[in-house]
């Protein structure tokens, strides 16, 4: 919360932005809002699902986001990104799913940002401009493309 913090809680206009867009399951207002806050920020954005609980300090995390500029928790058994990943994506980017077999997603769940020109130029504009466009970020989603849970390794299972 804002007492027990010095953070800024920022509102953000679903009212004005297309009805893909407002879907909060999709997650297309994520890199939006991110990009927002990175606009007023002077150090640090930090975004975290409200889904994640603390055990310990972050202390850790935020030390390492500002020392190498970006934190973004890649957790254990997570799927690739062709798995996660609907062809619409690739398709939008005119990329191949399989070039992208080995490399595994990451969460986005919790996230450090440093404000740098480097984060803001080659990771958080491309993804808000992705989240921009109706066929780049979730292309046709449905709720059934959101669950990404099942051990499968199918290409395009999930989002």
């Amino acid at each position: 919360t804002t007492k027990s913090c010095r953070c800024l809680v920022i509102t953000f206009p679903f009212s004005k932005v297309p009805s893909y867009f407002r879907e909060l399951s999709f997650c297309a207002w994520k890199p939006v809002l991110i990009m927002a806050c990175m606009m007023r920020a002077r150090r640090l954005v930090v975004y975290q699902d409200t889904s994640i609980y603390w055990k310990d300090t972050i202390a850790e995390l935020l030390d390492r986001g500002d020392k190498l500029g970006l934190q973004i928790w890649g957790g254990k058994d997570m799927h690739n990104i062709p798995v996660t990943t609907l062809k619409g994506t690739f398709d939008y980017f005119g990329e191949e799913p399989c070039a992208y077999l080995n490399y595994t997603s990451l969460q986005a769940g919790i996230n450090v940002f440093k404000q740098t020109p480097f984060v803001v130029r080659t990771i958080l504009e491309p993804w808000a401009k992705c989240a921009l466009e109706p066929n780049c970020i979730c292309p046709g989603c449905t709720i059934n493309h959101l669950y990404c849970f099942k051990p499968k390794k199918e290409i395009h299972m999930c989002h």
